[in-house]
């Protein structure tokens, strides 16, 4: 990425995402049933934010061709795991295996509400139905309607320039 100005009609992707990977994020796993199998996938935040308070909904964004985007489309439901410190190797073992299948069956998981699958100890975990789905360039968003929320006192892992990182507590 170059230093400096870049207009708008000139930002290639490269760039735009190159731009984002300097921004701090959550790490969040996204997890969903679609057929009686657990599917999940690692993504950070930067993709996911707050679409509204009433009704309570997160807007997620991810590419078209992804396979977990298909199983999202397909489910209709989706739990979103935002992920604590702890949880260090588990995101890096799904980092480097893509999407996940099958991976809930071990205590470190509960069903929600939807029957999604919910990351015990996450520092916030959201149970979603989707209510909504655009296509925006390469990508899909979804809106997801918030059904319950569960917590945890927990420090959240983060990803800022190609690494996960944990935040020093402290001053």
């Amino acid at each position: 990425m170059t230093v400096g100005q870049i207009s708008g009609q000139n930002v290639v992707a490269d760039e735009f995402r190159a731009a984002l990977h300097q921004v701090p994020a959550a790490v969040v796993i996204l997890t969903t049933q679609l057929a009686g199998r657990d599917q999940a996938q690692t993504v950070t935040a930067t993709a996911i934010c707050a679409g509204s308070t009433e009704p309570p909904s997160l807007l997620i964004s991810l590419r078209e061709d992804a396979p977990f985007t298909g199983a999202l489309s397909e489910s209709g439901v989706v739990a979103v795991n935002f992920v604590a410190q702890e949880h260090h190797e588990m995101v890096r073992s799904f980092v480097e295996a893509g999407a996940a299948e099958g991976f809930a069956r071990s205590q470190t998981w509960t069903r929600g509400t939807t029957g999604a699958p919910l990351l015990n100890r996450s520092v916030v975990s959201m149970d979603c139905t989707i209510i909504q789905s655009q296509r925006q360039g390469a990508n899909i968003v979804f809106t997801g309607q918030v059904q319950t929320i569960h917590t945890a006192e927990a420090e959240g892992l983060l990803y800022r320039g190609g690494l996960l990182r944990r935040l020093e507590t402290g001053s």
